[in-house]
């Protein structure tokens, strides 16, 4: 009798199949602000970074809550925030000229013109290490709380050789230019303030945000927002830069105060088959930091509490619906709209706007995850989210594929990568689940869509097809009375007929 054979292919592994995820937590916000740089967008990661580069999280008033909501309803979730800060075209940026070094209003490296420049002192002191040598560089901020300037940053033991390298890659405050011939600035103790500069922030308009999208090129940002203009306008620049990106949903608020049917009528225009749009509405009373209340819209309050802290409870998954009542708000005292009924709810679906309301025993939550897509299969945002994520990730992964040979071997590299990623997607919940598997997802990428003629241009193509997995919209529960015995089967429960009662 023959043995067994046994074959054992390994794959080596620079031909393991993997597909890199893109992040889903990353977002970039447009708004005004005290401080910040100028034609950069920053990130950050926490509302300590955030006050840092901004300024306090109340000093720009929407921007800024809306930031401060996004932060604080994150918790420690490990969320990115690409912050850009819109000011006229006419801001001078606040400037100190001592000898020779000229220091700036800057967020590491990038010049921030402004009002934040006046709020900034500088010190330049002979250092202990080497008095005669080196400048020891003391930076100092007055927020909108301080009664006088706070010391926020020291850089110590500075020559002229080093200074820019320090400082402008590195200070959240100041940046430094060395003229020539170079000498030690003269020390001196005193504070200084930084030159006037004209604050560019009081004629902001749309022009300002359209100039700043192309800001977030090429960034891995999977949602972006408008924090200070609300309106039609607004919303329909926003959507034009989110179609042309196919990767980033873009994230509105309704106009203070707004009806639903005129929010139904005004908004109507950014209605359409797949959208990559979302709208919240309903603003909220939150701590204004000093002592009272402010309404703000609630975008940084939905996406903390939805599409971060509820996701991460989930698993991380870019298909968990980010609404619910598990997306209860943090630092939300009161809404403008607390309570809709069924049929206000209907309506407002319809528009393409998503409640923030209170439920009883829930607090206040988003209530659903509408985009402004008209289609069924493209309602919520998690679909949208999710085919964003395919995209991002697909371009992140195949970079490979340039001047790699179009033939049979590559097609088949390309089948096991998407093969393999769409198998994990599965496993996770991704996907529809009626008729399994190969009924939800189909890879190809053969010789029936790679002909001949698309091999001698150099060309490969693979085709990705998914039914993702979707929101229930509305349930249902009956209830049912009955003095009858229940046999349960396994598809309802059956009355039985119940035995006599014996003779006595």
């Amino acid at each position: 009798m023959s043995g067994i054979g046994i074959s054992v292919n390994e794959r080596e592994s620079a031909d393991s199949p993997q597909v890199s995820p893109s992040d889903i937590f990353v977002f970039g916000g447009l708004f005004t602000s005290r401080r910040g740089p100028v034609g950069a967008a920053v990130p950050v990661y926490s509302p300590t970074e955030d006050q840092k580069v901004f300024g306090a999280l109340d000093s720009s008033y929407l921007g800024g809550y809306i930031r401060r909501g996004l932060f604080k309803n994150c918790g420690a979730y490990g969320a990115k925030f690409y912050g850009s800060r819109i000011v006229a075209s006419d801001a001078v940026t606040a400037t100190l000229v001592s000898t020779t070094w000229t220091i700036q209003s800057a967020v590491k490296g990038n010049l921030s013109p402004g009002k934040d420049g006046n709020n900034t002192w500088v010190s330049i002191l002979a250092s202990l290490a080497d008095p005669t040598g080196h400048r020891d560089l003391f930076v100092y901020y007055q927020g909108p709380n301080d009664s006088t300037p706070q010391l926020v940053e020291k850089w110590l033991y500075l020559s002229n050789a080093n200074v820019s390298q320090i400082v402008n890659g590195n200070s959240y405050y100041v940046a430094v230019t060395v003229t020539t011939p170079a000498t030690l600035p003269t020390a001196t103790s005193a504070m200084t303030q930084l030159a006037t500069g004209a604050d560019g922030v009081a004629a902001i308009d749309l022009g300002g945000y359209e100039t700043n999208y192309p800001l977030f090129n090429g960034l891995p940002l999977s949602a972006l927002m408008n924090c200070d203009i609300h309106g039609v306008d607004a919303a329909t620049s926003l959507q034009t830069y989110i179609e042309g990106q196919a990767k980033i949903i873009g994230v509105i608020a309704s106009p203070y105060g707004m009806g639903v049917d005129t929010l139904g009528t005004t908004y109507e225009t950014l209605l359409k088959v797949k959208s990559f749009m979302a709208g919240y509405r309903s603003w909220g009373e939150v701590d204004d930091g000093n002592g009272g209340t402010v309404e703000v819209p609630m975008m940084g309050h939905a996406l903390g509490a939805g599409w971060v802290r509820k996701c991460r409870d989930r698993g991380g998954f870019p298909w968990v619906a980010p609404a619910g009542e598990t997306t209860a708000l943090v630092d939300v005292y009161q809404l403008e709209f607390p309570i809709y009924g069924p049929d206000e709810l209907k309506a407002l679906n319809a528009t393409g706007f998503n409640p923030v309301q209170y439920i009883p025993g829930k607090s206040n939550i988003v209530r659903t995850s509408r985009t402004f897509s008209t289609l069924r299969k493209y309602y919520s945002i998690h679909v949208r989210r999710m085919t964003n994520w395919f995209i991002s990730s697909f371009q992140n992964s195949f970079m490979w594929l340039e001047q790699e040979p179009p033939n049979t071997k590559t097609r088949k590299k390309v089948f096991d990568d998407l093969t393999f990623f769409a198998q994990d997607c599965w496993k996770n919940g991704a996907f529809n689940d009626r008729g399994g598997y190969d009924n939800n997802v189909q890879v190809k990428c053969d010789d029936e869509n790679n002909t001949v003629q698309m091999e001698d241009n150099g060309e490969l193509q693979a085709d990705f097809t998914f039914h993702p997995v979707e929101a229930i919209e509305s349930g249902t529960i009956n209830i049912f009375q009955t003095r009858d015995a229940l046999t349960v089967s396994a598809n309802e429960p059956v009355p039985t007929t119940a035995p006599a009662p014996e003779a006595t």
